[in-house]
């Protein structure tokens, strides 16, 4: 536009508010640790391929002097993750600031967790998408649905590694029911807890562990979507950093400017990213009642 002036952005602010950012959207991204992260950041691409390779047969016996004629084909598929943007943008005006109703650095807090909340909404989607599951549609979880889950990663050959169970408040509440109802002890947030029987989840690493069940650590998060046009819940269990995968072209990102024309200051905060599942083997989901 024209003789329009441009007032440069504060870079030590800038700074301050991103770090502002990532520290209150830490809280709200309860599963995102769990996946296999991954950046494409300064690559001329806004996708990344992840290719899966099929399990092969098992070699067959020979017999000296004889030709091989069978070919063992390899046929691997991929998985492209296309990256695309999330941003918020607002005028925190100085009548805000000076009238003691939002600060600046508020402001950005409260994008930060929106930012965070997106994030965690896209990435909890996965856990419904599993074509293993268990429970069914309009009863409560148990702990045999549990038990289930478990299982369907074990017969898939899926627990070499850590799982942790990602679900939604009310199948947690529902297992604990059942736990109390059967005359044992309710699981609760212990002090040191094996993840998987490999990796530690101290408590305060992430806010959202609620306790283990069987050795498997349960996170819970309100943003578990809803299966069954709304009637139920679909949480998982599945495989840490493997199940899943998280692609950053860019990391939460703040943008920051005087703007005279309103009387305060520009913010604008964005990320560019693609959440998928890998291995649909890797994790089993969870439907029950809502």
């Amino acid at each position: 536009m024209a003789n329009e002036i441009v007032f440069d952005a504060d870079a030590a602010l800038t700074a301050a508010l991103e770090r502002m950012i990532v520290m209150e959207a830490r809280p709200g991204l309860t599963i995102l640790e769990y996946f296999d992260i991954k950046s494409i950041e300064g690559e001329p691409t806004l996708a990344l391929k992840t290719v899966k390779h099929p399990t092969t047969a098992n070699a067959a016996a020979v017999t000296d002097g004889t030709e091989l004629t069978t070919n063992t084909a390899l046929n691997p598929t991929s998985v492209t993750q296309t990256t695309s943007g999330v941003a918020l943008v607002g005028v925190v005006t100085d009548f805000s600031q000076k009238g003691s109703l939002i600060t600046y650095e508020e402001a950005a807090a409260n994008f930060g967790r929106a930012l965070a909340n997106k994030i965690d909404v896209d990435t909890t989607a996965l856990l419904a998408s599993f074509s293993n599951t268990a429970g069914a549609s309009g009863v409560d979880a148990t702990v045999a649905n549990f038990l289930t889950l478990i299982f369907n990663l074990e017969n898939a050959d899926e627990t070499k590694g850590p799982m942790v169970a990602a679900l939604h408040p009310i199948q947690i509440f529902d297992l604990r029911s059942a736990v109390v109802a059967a005359g044992g002890t309710v699981f609760g947030n212990d002090m040191e807890a094996p993840l998987g029987g490999f990796l530690k989840l101290m408590p305060g690493s992430n806010p959202n562990y609620k306790g283990t069940l069987f050795g498997v650590p349960i996170i819970a998060s309100s943003n578990v979507p809803t299966a069954n046009a709304g009637a139920d819940r679909a949480g998982a269990l599945f495989a840490v950093k493997r199940a899943l995968k998280f692609v950053w072209k860019w990391a939460p990102t703040v943008e920051t400017r005087r703007e005279p024309r309103y009387i305060g200051d520009l913010l604008v905060v964005h990320a560019c990213y693609n959440a998928a599942e890998i291995v649909d083997g890797a994790g089993s989901s969870l439907i029950t009642d809502a």
